[in-house]
């Protein structure tokens, strides 16, 4: 049948067509160019339609049902609210003309939309039944779409489809396809979920022209190109996200805690982004590489670079460090790799002034790095420098006098914590590390210069900015002892790193070579998967004694720990830990000699009934010091009898009954002045009195701001009588008694 007039006229006349006669399910129609026919009923039919005029519905609830192909020409167009249902097999359908956006199409059979259609239904619902597919290789814009379960939609190749409605196919049993090469879904509603495809998009633009936050509903991969409009929000919603093309986002990227989002495309990818792109976890498998176009940038989880360069073009790239968590780069197996700088942070959180080993993990930086967020003084005098590296051959600190000094990769230093010249305490630091993250494994000579007293120390960094795993690092190399140490500010003293702990990202370590010859190896394969590595592990606590000011003066304290075993032995094996100087050179120290040497953990044999440690004892400030005993419980072999001895003051002090010792000591101590016994005979022997006791040894006088004080460390109390008298013997603070035990008096002096 073909139109017969301009009309309009209405579709079931039969004076509409010629020949006269109302078309049924079996014919042909065509409505000529500048034809119009109205549809006003339910009912009518056709087999194939070609519309090069109008067909125009005239009832919202009319209706016309297409039994084969639909074409509508370049000439042609819709009009109305009615409803085209496509019936019959399988069969085509070609928009090149005007589609009514407020024309719904139902779909009862399969239809293809064949390419350089243009199909609006932006202002109607369309339905799809139960196990029909429906192919769009043309440009499809849908606001409501009903379909039913078994119904599959495909987005085919160079496609687009553009979604103004939530819930696009979201019906239990449905699929949508998306993946065709070339093909493009672009979403215009506010907020709501993103469709749920069946395997993958190939483009997806979120597009909506107000603002709101589209969701993902599952793990998503955008085989192309993904891009965020201005005002547009995509949040992850606590899956993984994979694009393998260009990444473009002028909105705003939620990415979701301990999810990922991947590039792995195969050519180059660029990544462009308005402000500040916010990233939890971002991996890198593309070997042809992933470049950041636009923008800046920051990571709180982990990096991870499988294959390909992530190249920073300049761009901003932040790694964030929090109190709780501090991002990293995992092990790279691959041939993933960074060009470019980026910031590394590391939280240290608010602490007294204090040393810390530090280190960098970034290649080709100096000290000036860290000056903008610590307080840094440059100094040749290693007392007044806050940053030292150490030589090895000369045994001694070396200080940082120039803010250009470089540090390379493996590099230790121990830093000196404090807010300004007045040594006030720092608050929480986020300290910014900039520069090429060092990537693949590390390899560093160790010194060992014999003879010198403290011969294989070496102070070294961790090079990567992730934790690293020290049975790794020990395993890799060569002839170095067993364990590391670090400076730990919780307790002012070196603290054990063994096998089965960790060093944190940015830390500096102590290791010890065993002879020449020894290599250091850090490989990729010792990064851990910790977040926020402390220092080390907490420790099986040990017997030790502890050295500290007894007045508070000073908080620094040194560590000696005895471990008893029977498979130990008395003199130096793998087991004892050496003596390292402190870089603050007036730092109290108490440690135990074994072949001559100073070890701050001795491992005895517990076989013997009684054992004793000759002690090194030294002070840097004259003035009133406790040495303590703790976790005398944990000492194995039956010891019952733990006595400190001070041979200067010929004293014994049973540490069972009392636990501390405190005295009165200068610089100018001989360093045996003590020693300790261990003993299973139960017959502890108690303190002895003074006997032939200078007492000089009992009292200290030192110069104060407003005079001096004296300092009393009596085992009994002694009527005391204190007087002062300038060089001509005359008198000028009035005689006093006073009952004199372990207290401290203040003197004031005239001026005159």
């Amino acid at each position: 049948y073909v139109s017969s007039g301009v009309g309009p006229a209405d579709w079931a006349t039969a004076t509409t067509w010629t020949p006269n006669g109302i078309p049924t399910a079996t014919d042909n129609v065509t409505i000529q160019a500048g034809h119009t026919v109205t549809i006003g009923s339910t009912g009518q039919k056709c087999k194939d339609l070609t519309v090069n005029g109008i067909i125009k519905f005239t009832l919202s609830y009319a209706s016309l049902d297409i039994n084969g192909n639909y074409s509508l020409s370049i000439t042609g167009s819709e009009s109305g609210g009615g409803r085209l249902l496509f019936k019959g097999a399988s069969a085509n359908i070609s928009a090149l003309g005007t589609t009514s956006p407020t024309t719904a199409y139902g779909f009862t059979r399969n239809r293809t939309i064949l390419a350089g259609s243009i199909v609006n239904k932006a202002n109607c619902t369309c339905t799809i039944n139960g196990g029909v597919t429906v192919t769009n290789l043309g440009t499809m814009t849908i606001n409501g779409w009903t379909a039913a379960s078994t119904s599959t939609f495909t987005n085919g190749t160079n496609a687009t489809l553009t979604i103004t409605f939530a819930g696009f196919m979201s019906a239990s049993g449905t699929t949508f396809n998306a993946s065709a090469t070339g093909n493009t879904v672009s979403l215009k509603y506010a907020t709501g979920s993103v469709p749920k495809v069946a395997s993958s998009y190939y483009n997806l633009t979120i597009a909506a022209t107000v603002a709101g936050t589209k969701t993902l509903p599952a793990n998503t991969t955008v085989l192309n190109n993904l891009v965020i409009n201005s005002t547009n929000t995509l949040n992850t919603n606590n899956f993984d996200l994979s694009v393998g093309g260009a990444f473009t986002n002028n909105g705003t990227f939620t990415a979701s805690t301990g999810k990922n989002l991947t590039f792995n495309g195969s050519s180059a990818q660029n990544v462009s982004t308005t402000g500040t792109l916010a990233l939890t976890n971002l991996t890198i498998n593309n070997a042809s590489g992933v470049n950041l176009a636009s923008g800046s940038y920051s990571l709180s989880e982990v990096l991870t670079l499988s294959n390909g360069t992530l190249n920073t073009g300049g761009r901003t790239f932040t790694m964030l460090s929090t109190a709780t968590r501090t991002a990293r780069i995992a092990e790279v197996a691959g041939s993933g790799s960074v060009s470019g700088n980026f910031t590394i942070q590391r939280f240290i959180n608010a602490r007294d002034t204090t040393w810390s080993c530090m280190a960098s993990p970034v290649q080709n930086t100096t000290v000036n790095d860290w000056d903008s967020e610590l307080f840094i003084h440059y100094s040749t005098d290693p007392l007044q420098a806050t940053v030292l590296s150490y030589d090895e051959t000369i045994a001694d600190y070396v200080p940082v006098s120039s803010s250009g000094t470089s540090i390379s990769p493996m590099q230790g230093f121990e830093v000196y914590l404090t807010a300004d010249f007045a040594y006030t305490s720092i608050s929480n630091i986020t300290m910014n590390t900039i520069g090429n993250p060092t990537i693949g494994n590390q390899s560093k000579a160790l010194d060992y210069t014999n003879g010198s007293g403290f011969e294989g120390q070496n102070l070294v960094g961790n090079p990567f900015a992730s934790s690293i795993s020290w049975s790794t690092v020990f395993s890799a190399s060569t002839n170095i002892d067993n364990f590391a140490d670090v400076f730990d500010y919780t307790t002012g003293n070196y603290a054990n790193v063994n096998l089965g702990d960790e060093i944190g990202l940015g830390q500096g370590f102590w290791v010890y070579a065993l002879g020449a010859g020894a290599t250091l190896n850090i490989p990729e394969s010792a990064k851990t998967t910790s977040s926020n590595s402390s220092l080390r592990k907490m420790e099986t606590p040990n017997f030790n004694l502890t050295i500290a000011s007894a007045d508070g003066a000073h908080t620094y304290a040194h560590k000696l720990e005895l471990l008893g075993d029977m498979s130990y032995s008395m003199q130096k094996d793998a087991n004892d830990r050496p003596y390292r100087m402190s870089p603050n050179k007036k730092a109290p120290k108490i440690t135990s000699i074994i072949d001559g040497k100073e070890y701050v953990r001795n491992a005895f044999n517990s076989d013997a009934s009684s054992v004793r440690f000759p002690l090194s004892v030294s002070v840097g400030i004259d003035g009133k010091y406790t040495i303590s005993a703790q976790n005398m419980e944990t000492l194995t072999g039956d010891y019952t009898c733990i006595v400190l001895k001070d041979n200067k003051l010929n004293q014994t002090i049973n540490l069972n009954e009392v636990g501390a010792y405190t005295f009165i000591a200068t610089s100018k101590d001989a360093t045996d002045r003590f020693e300790l016994e261990l003993s299973k005979n139960g017959n502890c022997r108690s303190a002895m009195a003074l006997n032939n006791v200078n007492i000089n040894d009992q009292v200290l006088v030192l110069p104060t701001v407003n005079g001096n004080s004296i300092a009393f460390n009596f085992t009994e109390t002694l009527n005391t009588t204190i007087s002062v008298t300038n060089m001509l013997g005359q008198s000028i603070v009035e005689q006093f008694n006073v009952q004199a035990n372990t207290q401290t008096i203040e003197l004031g002096i005239p001026e005159d």
